[in-house]
């Protein structure tokens, strides 16, 4: 008998997708395969690779899954009844096909897209031994499939599923310092925390931007109530700081807490301001680790999630006893410290908590300006944009770092911050408009007490508008004077009518149509206003890629074929606008009362 090479017995199951199987009268040429301990493998198999407790390579079952598998390309409904089959068919060799890497991708591929085949699939799982169960967790090919095959029960919809899942919380919460900090392991606990938590597999892979809270979604209240009886305990495990702190700083640590935070939120629960409780009950003794932990790679990004996650006063106690103060010049120079501070400042909600922040932060404002750090200077002014006494004194110190103080060169303000303090005084050079210069207008912009910055844009000739307006980085400061509910009425429509008399240019920039997107959805660019500016566009041929775009966004079909109708359409589309608006602006004051009443309930 020639022997196969052992690459070609390794290989076998990558390749199965290329292997064609008769679909034709499969249960003829296939036969049953249920139970018992399977074929032998029909090629000798690496020893150090494959030997394993639970037997030999199960080759008959997974020729059988396979042939299943093009069965349902080839066109077969993947239906509960075969699914049941291929279930019942694997019954007492779910062990051995999660002991290999090709059999987990067959097994990932016929059951992962099932609910119910997952669901059974992993019942039998859960019954084995604990300590193979925890085995199958620390292998990279297995505990991939078992993720996979959780996050295909979700949304959980039976007590079936809720044992599962309990089963497996308990192995997590009774082995959690061995399995967070496994790569492999870790995967399965993420998965176990946003499942409980009513959430799919996570969408965003940016860490570094905690996202905002997202929806969880249950079957029934029954199964909501059973789901939080079952994550109670691995979210108070993964989220314990005394537990993990010196941790924290793993990266599979990190993600696994980081997930736990956000599932938790989800259904409206405490972690992230426990974690704060847990570093401030025990400051005294570990303040040197947690300092760490915030200049930490990984850890910092957890206290970046818990410090936009926490309530506000939670957020006052970590300001006030470990981070601000003397603390938090040294903190600010650290380049992973740094994020944290700004992403607590930008979530600050309450006037006690920000007047702190601006007392330890504005003596550090120019050096923030001179590293270039602009982003945590954004924060702060995002931070006062509710409290107009703390705006001035802010402005203020802008205005010395920007050269624009003095009466006499108050008007240099706006191109002066636009451009990094790079051209005289009095000129107007867009060309040197620098990013940063950039970011930092627009994050001025959002402030009611910035006259001075009003005053400037009301004096600029609409040429400079213009040559703004197809700058990469300025083009975005007039976005931002056209969106800004801070800016009056009088300066966008001053910045408006310098593209007036020749709207084709500016749509047909690609940057300066972005600008023109701006326009035509500012709140002083009404119906009349856009019908007026469409029957000049209309007329207009152009083959540029910005302009079609532009008259497709604006409904340019409807408005050639029915006036009427097109009109009725964007007055719809403004009412809708201006009742969300409204709407927002009641749910930030409701927010605000709350947040004042529990401030006075403290004192």
């Amino acid at each position: 008998m020639t022997r196969k090479r052992k690459s070609e017995v390794e290989n076998s199951g990558e390749n199965w997708k290329r292997e064609k199987f008769n679909g034709q009268d499969f249960a003829k040429q296939y036969g049953y395969v249920g139970g018992g301990d399977g074929g032998e493998l029909e090629a000798v198999v690496d020893e150090s690779n494959n030997r394993d407790k639970s037997g030999n390579f199960p080759q008959e079952i997974v020729t059988y899954l396979k042939g299943v598998m093009e069965m349902i390309e080839g066109g077969e409904e993947r239906n509960d009844m075969l699914m049941t089959r291929c279930v019942e068919e694997c019954s007492g060799q779910e062990d051995r096909l999660l002991s290999y890497h090709n059999s987990c991708k067959v097994v990932e591929a016929i059951f992962g897209p099932s609910h119910l085949a997952s669901s059974h699939f992993l019942r039998s799982v859960s019954r084995l031994k604990e300590r193979r169960i925890l085995d199958l967790f620390f292998s990279g090919c297995s505990a991939h499939t078992i993720e996979e095959l959780l996050y295909a029960m979700s949304p959980v919809d039976s007590n079936q599923d809720i044992e599962i899942l309990h089963k497996f919380c308990e192995l997590v919460c009774d082995n959690t310092m061995d399995i967070v900090v496994d790569r492999n392991a870790s995967f399965i606990a993420r998965a176990l925390l946003r499942i409980t938590c009513g959430l799919g597999r996570e969408g965003s892979k940016d860490n570094r931007n905690p996202s905002p809270s997202e929806t969880p979604s249950f079957v029934s209240n029954e199964m909501e109530e059973e789901l939080r009886k079952t994550r109670g305990r691995i979210v108070m495990v993964t989220t314990d700081y005394n537990l993990l702190c010196d941790k924290l700083d793993n990266s599979s640590v990190s993600l696994v807490v980081q997930s736990a935070l956000i599932g938790d939120d989800a259904v409206k629960g405490r972690a992230a301001s426990r974690m704060i409780q847990g570093v401030i009950e025990k400051i005294d003794a570990n303040e040197e680790a947690f300092v760490a932990s915030l200049k930490g790679k990984n850890s910092s990004r957890v206290w970046e999630r818990v410090v936009t996650l926490c309530d506000e006063e939670s957020r006052l106690q970590l300001w006030q006893m470990c981070m601000g103060g003397s603390r938090v010049a040294q903190l600010a120079k650290d380049s992973a410290a740094f994020f944290v501070i700004q992403t607590l400042v930008k979530n600050t909600k309450g006037e006690e908590l920000a007047t702190d922040i601006m007392d330890d932060l504005s003596p550090l404002v120019f050096s923030f300006l001179d590293s270039n750090r602009v982003t945590i200077v954004g924060a702060m002014i995002k931070c006062v944009e509710k409290f107009d006494e703390l705006q001035s004194p802010l402005i203020k110190t802008l205005r010395r770092y920007f050269d624009a103080s003095k009466a006499s060169n108050k008007k240099d303000f706006f191109f002066n911050v636009l451009t990094w303090k790079s051209v005289a005084s009095g000129e107007m050079d867009v060309n040197k408009s620098n990013v940063h210069g950039s970011l930092l207008l627009q994050s001025l912009l959002g402030l009611s007490h910035c006259c001075s910055l009003e005053e400037n844009i009301l004096s600029l000739p609409p040429s400079i508008m213009r040559e703004m307006a197809v700058h990469r980085s300025a083009s975005h400061v007039i976005q931002s004077i056209l969106q800004s509910p801070a800016v009056s009425d009088d300066a966008k429509n001053h910045v408006i009518k310098a593209f007036e008399k020749d709207w084709q240019s500016l749509i047909q920039s690609p940057i300066g149509s972005f600008v023109f997107e701006s326009i035509w959805y500012s709140s002083v660019f009404d119906v009349s206003r856009k019908q007026n500016v469409m029957k000049t566009l209309v007329s207009i041929f152009s083959t540029s890629k910005s302009w079609k775009c532009t008259l497709f966004k604006c409904e340019a079909g409807l408005f050639k074929k029915d006036i009427k109708a097109w009109v009725n359409k964007w007055k719809q589309i403004g009412q809708k606008s201006e009742k969300n608006a409204k709407r927002q602006e009641k749910i930030t004051k409701k927010k605000d009362k709350k947040q004042s009443k529990k401030e006075k309930s403290a004192e």
